[in-house]
Protein backbone atom coordinates (compact mmCIF):
# COMPACT_ATOMS: atom_id res chain seq x y z
CA UNK A 1 0.00 0.00 0.00
CA UNK A 2 2.79 2.45 0.90
CA UNK A 3 4.36 1.55 -2.81
CA UNK A 4 1.46 2.53 -4.51
CA UNK A 5 1.16 5.51 -2.31
CA UNK A 6 4.70 6.94 -3.16
CA UNK A 7 3.88 6.20 -6.83
CA UNK A 8 0.93 8.12 -6.73
CA UNK A 9 1.96 11.10 -5.05
CA UNK A 10 5.10 11.50 -7.35
CA UNK A 11 2.61 11.35 -10.40
CA UNK A 12 0.77 14.27 -8.92
CA UNK A 13 3.81 15.77 -8.42
CA UNK A 14 5.32 15.92 -12.40
CA UNK A 15 1.54 16.31 -13.11
CA UNK A 16 1.98 19.96 -10.68
CA UNK A 17 4.70 20.57 -12.43
CA UNK A 18 3.74 20.43 -15.44
CA UNK A 19 0.58 22.47 -14.74
CA UNK A 20 2.55 25.27 -13.53
CA UNK A 21 4.32 25.87 -17.39
CA UNK A 22 1.18 25.99 -19.24
CA UNK A 23 0.85 29.75 -19.67
CA UNK A 24 -3.15 29.76 -19.66
CA UNK A 25 -3.84 26.77 -17.41
CA UNK A 26 -7.83 27.85 -18.12
CA UNK A 27 -6.73 25.73 -21.21
CA UNK A 28 -6.23 22.76 -18.77
CA UNK A 29 -9.22 23.91 -16.78
CA UNK A 30 -11.56 23.85 -18.86
CA UNK A 31 -11.49 21.17 -21.49
CA UNK A 32 -10.22 18.22 -19.48
CA UNK A 33 -13.04 18.17 -16.89
CA UNK A 34 -15.35 18.59 -19.44
CA UNK A 35 -14.09 15.54 -21.33
CA UNK A 36 -13.99 13.55 -18.01
CA UNK A 37 -17.79 14.81 -17.89
CA UNK A 38 -18.52 13.29 -20.63
CA UNK A 39 -16.91 9.92 -20.12
CA UNK A 40 -18.37 10.40 -16.19
CA UNK A 41 -21.91 9.91 -18.03
CA UNK A 42 -20.99 7.22 -19.77
CA UNK A 43 -20.91 5.07 -16.64
CA UNK A 44 -24.19 5.57 -16.19
CA UNK A 45 -25.10 5.31 -19.91
CA UNK A 46 -25.80 8.72 -20.63
CA UNK A 47 -23.85 9.16 -23.80
CA UNK A 48 -23.34 12.83 -25.66
CA UNK A 49 -20.82 14.20 -28.28
CA UNK A 50 -17.83 16.21 -27.39
CA UNK A 51 -19.15 18.38 -29.90
CA UNK A 52 -22.30 19.11 -28.10
CA UNK A 53 -20.39 19.64 -24.50
CA UNK A 54 -18.53 22.01 -25.71
CA UNK A 55 -20.86 24.10 -27.57
CA UNK A 56 -23.01 24.17 -24.48
CA UNK A 57 -20.37 24.47 -21.87
CA UNK A 58 -19.46 28.73 -22.62
CA UNK A 59 -23.49 29.52 -22.51
CA UNK A 60 -25.43 31.08 -19.80
CA UNK A 61 -27.57 28.55 -17.62
CA UNK A 62 -30.55 29.70 -20.11
CA UNK A 63 -28.91 28.43 -23.09
CA UNK A 64 -28.05 25.09 -21.64
CA UNK A 65 -31.67 24.70 -21.45
CA UNK A 66 -32.02 23.91 -25.32
CA UNK A 67 -29.61 21.25 -25.24
CA UNK A 68 -30.72 17.63 -25.42
CA UNK A 69 -31.27 15.57 -22.05
CA UNK A 70 -27.76 13.94 -22.13
CA UNK A 71 -25.47 16.95 -22.73
CA UNK A 72 -27.18 18.62 -19.93
CA UNK A 73 -26.57 15.71 -17.62
CA UNK A 74 -23.16 15.35 -18.65
CA UNK A 75 -22.84 19.10 -18.23
CA UNK A 76 -23.46 18.45 -14.38
CA UNK A 77 -20.68 16.28 -13.55
CA UNK A 78 -18.94 18.82 -14.41
CA UNK A 79 -19.09 20.99 -10.92
CA UNK A 80 -18.42 17.65 -9.01
CA UNK A 81 -15.38 17.05 -11.34
CA UNK A 82 -13.77 20.18 -10.76
CA UNK A 83 -12.92 18.43 -7.22
CA UNK A 84 -12.00 15.28 -8.54
CA UNK A 85 -12.34 13.58 -12.10
CA UNK A 86 -11.25 9.57 -12.08
CA UNK A 87 -13.54 8.35 -14.70
CA UNK A 88 -11.33 7.57 -17.33
CA UNK A 89 -9.24 5.37 -15.56
CA UNK A 90 -13.00 4.26 -14.18
CA UNK A 91 -14.49 3.23 -17.87
CA UNK A 92 -11.30 1.38 -18.71
CA UNK A 93 -11.65 -0.69 -15.66
CA UNK A 94 -15.29 -0.85 -15.55
CA UNK A 95 -15.51 -4.73 -14.12
CA UNK A 96 -12.78 -3.97 -11.79
CA UNK A 97 -14.22 -1.31 -10.40
CA UNK A 98 -17.89 -2.81 -10.12
CA UNK A 99 -16.36 -5.94 -8.47
CA UNK A 100 -14.01 -4.18 -6.03
CA UNK A 101 -16.80 -2.19 -4.58
CA UNK A 102 -18.75 -4.90 -4.01
CA UNK A 103 -16.28 -6.63 -2.37
CA UNK A 104 -16.22 -3.25 -0.05
CA UNK A 105 -19.94 -3.65 0.34
CA UNK A 106 -20.36 -7.68 0.67
CA UNK A 107 -16.43 -8.42 2.40
CA UNK A 108 -15.55 -5.06 3.25
CA UNK A 109 -12.29 -5.90 1.28
CA UNK A 110 -10.92 -2.35 1.10
CA UNK A 111 -7.58 -2.88 0.60
CA UNK A 112 -7.83 -3.98 -2.72
CA UNK A 113 -10.27 -1.25 -3.36
CA UNK A 114 -7.33 1.23 -2.34
CA UNK A 115 -4.88 -0.01 -4.61
CA UNK A 116 -7.26 0.33 -7.27
CA UNK A 117 -7.91 3.55 -6.85
CA UNK A 118 -4.12 4.79 -6.13
CA UNK A 119 -3.24 3.06 -9.31
CA UNK A 120 -6.39 5.43 -10.63
CA UNK A 121 -4.57 8.69 -9.13
CA UNK A 122 -0.77 7.72 -10.73
CA UNK A 123 -2.14 6.44 -14.28
CA UNK A 124 -4.55 9.05 -14.53
CA UNK A 125 -1.54 11.71 -13.53
CA UNK A 126 0.39 10.38 -16.23
CA UNK A 127 -2.06 10.53 -18.75
CA UNK A 128 -2.61 14.10 -18.14
CA UNK A 129 0.73 14.83 -17.49
CA UNK A 130 1.14 13.57 -21.30
CA UNK A 131 -2.03 15.72 -22.64
CA UNK A 132 -0.51 18.84 -21.21
CA UNK A 133 2.63 18.28 -23.00
CA UNK A 134 0.98 17.65 -26.06
CA UNK A 135 -1.28 21.04 -25.90
CA UNK A 136 1.89 22.68 -25.08
CA UNK A 137 3.55 22.07 -27.98
CA UNK A 138 0.26 22.46 -29.77
CA UNK A 139 0.11 26.13 -28.63
CA UNK A 140 4.09 26.47 -29.39
CA UNK A 141 3.75 25.38 -32.94
CA UNK A 142 0.27 27.28 -33.50
CA UNK A 143 1.86 30.60 -31.92
CA UNK A 144 4.65 30.47 -34.87
CA UNK A 145 2.29 29.63 -37.40
CA UNK A 146 -0.17 32.65 -36.18
CA UNK A 147 2.71 34.95 -35.74
CA UNK A 148 4.84 34.10 -39.10
CA UNK A 149 1.13 34.60 -41.26
CA UNK A 150 -0.58 37.39 -39.67
CA UNK A 151 1.73 39.00 -38.07
CA UNK A 152 -0.87 42.05 -38.35
CA UNK A 153 -2.97 40.90 -35.79
CA UNK A 154 -1.36 38.25 -34.03
CA UNK A 155 -1.07 38.72 -30.47
CA UNK A 156 0.06 36.09 -27.75
CA UNK A 157 -2.87 36.78 -25.81
CA UNK A 158 -5.15 35.95 -29.04
CA UNK A 159 -3.80 32.65 -28.84
CA UNK A 160 -3.87 31.84 -25.31
CA UNK A 161 -7.96 32.51 -26.34
CA UNK A 162 -8.06 29.98 -28.84
CA UNK A 163 -6.38 27.03 -26.56
CA UNK A 164 -8.94 28.48 -23.11
CA UNK A 165 -11.71 25.95 -25.26
CA UNK A 166 -12.07 24.06 -28.26
CA UNK A 167 -14.34 26.61 -29.10
CA UNK A 168 -14.09 30.72 -29.39
CA UNK A 169 -16.54 33.22 -29.71
CA UNK A 170 -16.17 36.74 -30.63
CA UNK A 171 -17.20 37.98 -27.38
CA UNK A 172 -14.04 36.09 -26.05
CA UNK A 173 -11.96 38.46 -27.63
CA UNK A 174 -13.96 41.13 -26.61
CA UNK A 175 -13.97 40.57 -22.91
CA UNK A 176 -10.24 39.79 -22.65
CA UNK A 177 -9.77 43.45 -23.89
CA UNK A 178 -7.67 41.85 -27.23
CA UNK A 179 -10.00 43.92 -29.44
CA UNK A 180 -13.63 45.73 -30.11
CA UNK A 181 -16.42 43.64 -31.95
CA UNK A 182 -15.75 44.19 -35.53
CA UNK A 183 -11.98 43.60 -35.25
CA UNK A 184 -12.94 40.66 -32.98
CA UNK A 185 -14.60 39.19 -35.64
CA UNK A 186 -11.95 39.61 -37.97
CA UNK A 187 -9.34 38.12 -36.12
CA UNK A 188 -11.49 34.97 -35.82
CA UNK A 189 -12.49 35.46 -39.62
CA UNK A 190 -8.35 35.39 -40.46
CA UNK A 191 -7.75 32.36 -38.24
CA UNK A 192 -10.45 30.66 -39.83
CA UNK A 193 -8.75 31.16 -43.62
CA UNK A 194 -5.50 30.21 -42.31
CA UNK A 195 -6.86 26.98 -41.18
CA UNK A 196 -6.75 27.52 -37.51
CA UNK A 197 -9.96 27.67 -36.80
CA UNK A 198 -13.28 27.09 -38.53
CA UNK A 199 -16.67 28.77 -38.66
CA UNK A 200 -19.65 27.05 -37.83
CA UNK A 201 -23.05 28.56 -36.72
CA UNK A 202 -24.67 28.23 -33.79
CA UNK A 203 -28.05 29.56 -32.81
CA UNK A 204 -27.94 33.41 -33.83
CA UNK A 205 -24.28 33.40 -33.05
CA UNK A 206 -20.86 31.56 -34.59
CA UNK A 207 -18.91 29.64 -33.06
CA UNK A 208 -15.45 29.03 -34.30
CA UNK A 209 -14.07 25.43 -33.52
CA UNK A 210 -10.03 24.97 -32.98
CA UNK A 211 -10.12 21.40 -34.66
CA UNK A 212 -6.23 20.99 -33.83
CA UNK A 213 -7.24 20.77 -30.09
CA UNK A 214 -10.26 19.40 -30.01
CA UNK A 215 -9.46 16.30 -31.46
CA UNK A 216 -6.07 16.60 -29.31
CA UNK A 217 -8.15 16.36 -26.02
CA UNK A 218 -10.58 14.15 -27.61
CA UNK A 219 -8.35 11.36 -28.49
CA UNK A 220 -5.87 9.36 -26.01
CA UNK A 221 -3.26 10.01 -28.98
CA UNK A 222 -1.46 13.33 -28.11
CA UNK A 223 0.04 13.51 -32.28
CA UNK A 224 -1.23 16.12 -34.49
CA UNK A 225 -0.83 17.56 -38.03
CA UNK A 226 1.54 20.26 -38.08
CA UNK A 227 0.32 23.38 -39.79
CA UNK A 228 1.22 24.04 -43.51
Amino acid sequence: MLKACIEARAALAELKQAAALIPNQAMLINTIPLLEAKDSSEIENIVTTTDQLFQYAQSPAQGQDNADPATKEALRYRTALHRGYLSRHVIAHKADYYGLLLGVTRDQAWEPWLQFMLQAVAETSKWTTGKIAAIRKLAEHTTEHVRARLPKIYTRELVDVIFEQPYCRIGNLVDKGIAQRQAASRYLHDLADLGVLREMPFGREKLFIHPKLMQLLSRDNNQFQPYT
